[in-house]
């Protein structure tokens, strides 16, 4: 490839994302892979981020299990735990004030979740997974002498739960959820690894043409997502693939 040709454009910035749903309820925290291993303890939970409370009567969360909810509400910057098993949820968690379930069918390791409001309408939707963003590459056991590489995520063999790391962003992208720091997760209680000021988003990156030509200027593009409402920039750093490829330029 000629380095000459090689352009940094169309890079596609984006801040002040404002994601939240109109009822300000949002899924913030799922355990689908307890640290039991059993079906029973799962449980999701549901966070008002607004500032006034909001009834669910008769909301609804479907995907891999399916429950609607009972007349309830969630008071301004509240939980809600919804549990498989509610009374062996509140022998185990007795200061919670309020629990719903229990739920028909179970959480999966990759399921995708809706939150409808009593309307039918989705508030909240995401899918996640134990791969991509959703984890991280580690090595793996060697094996006569060479080790590849593995996806791992605390929340899938851990025993800890995803959490929504900042309620502003984007909840479909894997990158603004997280394991939880501790077994079991936080149910009931803000995010251990929640933040009001996270760092930026990185998505939808891609480069043309697909395969260039030499002669050929190469565009870089991504978008950034961010809760600032202005000053997003970004670098690229790059270098030419080879057997010796020197330092990385921006």
């Amino acid at each position: 490839m000629n380095i000459r040709h090689l352009v940094v454009a169309a890079l596609v910035t984006a801040g002040g994302f404002s994601g939240r749903t109109a009822a300000a309820v949002v899924v913030n925290e799922v355990l689908y892979r307890p640290p039991t291993e059993l079906a029973a303890d799962q449980f999701i939970e549901l966070h008002n981020t607004g500032t006034a409370t909001v009834e669910v009567t008769g909301w609804r969360l479907s995907g891999g299990i399916d429950l609607q909810l009972p007349a309830t509400t969630i008071p301004a910057d509240g939980y809600l735990v919804v549990c498989a098993d509610p009374i062996r949820f509140r022998a185990a968690h007795p200061a919670l004030a309020t629990i719903a379930g229990p739920w028909s069918g179970q959480l999966g390791a990759g399921d995708s979740l809706k939150l409808h409001d009593a309307s039918g309408n989705v508030v909240d939707a995401f899918t996640y997974a134990t791969e991509g963003d959703w984890a991280t590459r580690e090595l793996g056991t060697p094996d006569h002498g060479y080790a590849g590489w593995e996806w791992h995520a605390g929340h899938n063999g851990g025993g800890r739960s995803l959490e929504l790391v900042n309620a502003s962003l984007p909840h479909a992208l894997a990158l603004n959820w997280t394991s939880s720091l501790a077994p079991g997760g936080t149910p009931g209680a803000p995010n251990s690894t929640a933040a009001s000021n996270a760092a930026p988003l990185i998505s939808a990156t891609g480069q043309f043409p697909l395969v260039p030509k030499s002669t050929e200027s190469i565009f870089i593009f991504a978008r950034i997502l961010d809760e600032a409402p202005a000053g997003i920039s970004a670098t690229l750093h790059w270098r030419v693939d080879s057997a010796s490829p020197g330092a990385f330029q921006s």
